[in-house]
Parts: C-alpha cells; structure tokens; sequence
C-alpha cells in the first residue's frame, strides 16, 4: 500500500504520518492486493467564517489499484484531527468492500450465464 499524506495549514511530524499510514493498514483488510493499492491523503485546516474561534479539519482521500472498478474519493470535515482519519479510513473501507462484493456477485452472475443450457428433449 502506498500512503502519501499532504497537509495544508497544519504542523506535522513524521510520526504522524507514520502512525496514519500504519492505522490505515491495519483498517483495511485487502491482503494481497495491498501493494497496489495508491492512497493519496490531503489534510487542511479552515475557520469558518461564521465562528472565527473555531478551527474545522478537512480529508480529501483518493484511492486508485487496477482491481478497483474506479477511483474512489472520500471527503469529510470534522473539529477533531483523528475523528477526521478514522471517519476517512471507515468511509475508504465500506468503499472498498462495496466495490469488491459488487465485483464477486458480478462475477458470479456472468458465470452463471455462461453455462450452457441443458438439453431436456434428449433421453
């Protein structure tokens, strides 16, 4: 999996990117297709113009591997930083798993289709 955390208008250590890229691989349960997956994770920091005092936190996620039907692309605002990961990362993954049982009862429905039909006139 190859995580890359941006930030914009938040002070950062690398710590904390190594702690978002290592909780985000243990949330989502991929295995083997781990290695393709690309996550692009882009944090900012606003005010509202309606209450200065208050400082909102914003995700932008991008995930993109050749086994996923499309990109997916999750975004959520939230006052608390990991309030904000964690309600990302649970997004990314009902994402993940959605698009892969689509993927499996798709599968299983061509196959069925497939088959050929049987012959009920011969005895």
């Amino acid at each position: 999996m190859r995580v890359k955390v941006h930030y914009r208008h938040i002070s950062y250590s690398v710590e904390l990117t190594q702690n978002i890229t290592e909780w985000l691989e243990e949330q989502l349960p991929i295995g083997q297709y781990a290695s393709q997956l690309h996550i692009d994770l882009f944090f900012s920091k606003s005010t509202p113009y309606s209450k200065p005092s208050l400082v909102v936190f914003e995700c932008h996620l991008r995930a993109r591997a050749p086994w996923l039907s499309s990109e997916i692309f999750v975004k959520d605002q939230n006052e608390d930083f990991w309030g904000l990961v964690t309600s990302c990362g649970a997004m990314l993954k009902r994402q993940i798993m959605r698009d892969l049982s689509q993927r499996r009862s798709s599968q299983r429905q061509s196959h069925r289709w497939q088959q050929p039909p049987t012959d009920y006139t011969a005895e």
